[in-house]
């Protein structure tokens, strides 16, 4: 497609069906929609539970995991009920940027008293138009493979959470957009200015405020051409990569010090240092276990995943993601062999450390309180736990990117790129008319 084409398609098609299943997808059929909802009054200054605050506000718990079970029309769209949950902002916590334009729509339904219906409705579009707004801004700067990054930002599980309370907008808007930056910086710039540096730290910095495991994102830096960054160009080779590992270590240990030092996540990570075969031993025993979860809950296992999808549905998507991927071919010389086994290890490492995060919260749903664990306790539990719990396919959407922008090959096919647009159209129209009728009938029919 051309650029001006495929930044309009982009904002008709996100903003058109991330309104449309955000008003699908009642409330609190996104997982843990009720946290998030809850984390916002929070960082505002007021411990609520919104759903006791609302009186259960819609009935639309009981949906949870019970297929016949639909939304109560009526209890749902009832206008009466009015919001009216935040006493006053005592402050704002920081951690508020999670849920920006969420925020905003909370607090405005605040003030004028909307129907709670209504402030569900305002927040969520503000979140859909927020997505679009980042995602078009990352479209434009990724230099190569637009049409693949397009595709990620769209796929079913992306627009199911860009329009709901859920963090992970944020989290993948500013993840693409920093992915998106490094390879403007690497394949387009000609020089590399401290105003560069200053927005890749800034959105690292948006993207740890949300989840702290994904600052790994920030060693992508390593791919850039040194000698584009003038500062290191009166550097010999071999001391530039100390000289920028230090750095930005160091600007890591300033920016970020409250979160490294939080004591379960580093002795989780020294306990999987000290127990390195028990924790490749744990985490293949994971991936072997639950590779199928995976794959269906990173491209479109809905709500609380008890939404019944067509197993052709997951093959159709992976199909046309690899086959747009080859042919949106681009000049070989743009990675090198070095490069390329960098961004695939770069991607191994990152799924790994995903599930290190979720080691901790495998041993609390199991019942076992680890407030006073130390790094051996730790270490003991890798040797004796089955699986790690929790790891969501959702999560691996920030690096689906990295690894498809690898695929390149140069296939020559006539009429290439007519090809190319005609297969995209029909992608988008088959997903998207599937997933409204999947939702239209697990929640309203």
């Amino acid at each position: 497609m051309k650029k001006k084409k495929i930044y309009l398609i982009f904002i008709i098609l996100s903003l058109v069906f991330g309104i449309m299943f955000s008003i699908l997808i009642p409330l609190y059929q996104v997982p843990d929609e009720e946290t998030h909802i809850n984390s916002i009054y929070s960082f505002l200054g007021e411990e609520k539970n919104f759903l006791s605050e609302t009186e259960y506000y819609g009935d639309t718990s009981r949906i949870t995991n019970n297929y016949q079970e639909k939304v109560n029309l009526e209890k749902y769209f009832d206008f009466s009920k009015k919001i009216n949950v935040l006493e006053e902002v005592k402050f704002v916590d920081f951690h508020i940027v999670r849920y920006l334009p969420q925020t905003i729509g909370i607090i405005i339904s605040e003030i004028f008293n909307f129907p709670i219906v209504v402030s569900i409705t305002l927040s969520e579009i503000l979140a859909v138009l927020f997505y679009t707004t980042i995602c078009l801004i990352a479209l434009k700067k990724m230099p190569i493979k637009k049409e693949i990054l397009m595709m990620i930002m769209l796929l079913p599980m992306s627009v199911q959470q860009m329009g709901s309370f859920s963090y992970d907008m944020i989290l993948n808007a500013f993840s693409f957009l920093f992915i998106a930056y490094i390879l403007h910086l690497k394949l387009e710039k000609e020089k590399i200015k401290n105003i560069d540096l200053i927005k890749l730290i800034m959105m690292i910095g948006i993207i740890a405020i949300v989840k702290i495991p994904y600052i790994l994102l920030g060693l992508l830096i390593f791919t850039l051409p040194r000698e584009k960054i003038f500062f290191l160009s009166k550097f010999k080779k071999k001391k530039i990569n100390w000289l920028l590992f230090m750095l930005i270590t160091l600007l890591f240990g300033i920016v970020f010090y409250k979160y490294l030092i939080t004591i379960s996540y580093v002795k989780v990570i020294l306990a999987f240092v000290l127990n390195p075969v028990g924790g490749v031993k744990l985490i293949l025993r994971t991936i072997l276990h639950s590779i199928k979860f995976y794959i269906t809950t990173l491209l479109g296992n809905f709500g609380w995943f008890d939404v019944p999808v067509f197993n052709g549905f997951y093959v159709f998507i992976i199909f046309s993601i690899l086959f747009v991927s080859l042919l949106s071919n681009y000049d070989k010389k743009i990675f090198n062999q070095k490069e390329k086994l960098f961004i695939l290890i770069f991607a191994i490492i990152f799924f790994f450390i995903i599930m290190i995060s979720m080691f901790d919260w495998t041993l609390y749903y199991n019942g076992i309180n680890t407030s006073n664990f130390t790094i051996l306790d730790y270490t003991n539990y890798i040797s004796s736990l089955k699986y790690i719990l929790g790891v969501q396919g959702r999560y691996l959407i920030p690096i689906v990117p990295l690894l498809l922008i690898l695929i390149n090959f140069d296939i020559n096919i006539k009429n290439k790129s007519k090809i190319l647009m005609l297969y995209q159209y029909l992608y988008y129209v088959v997903i998207f008319v599937y997933m409204f009728i999947v939702i239209l009938n697990r929640y309203w029919i």
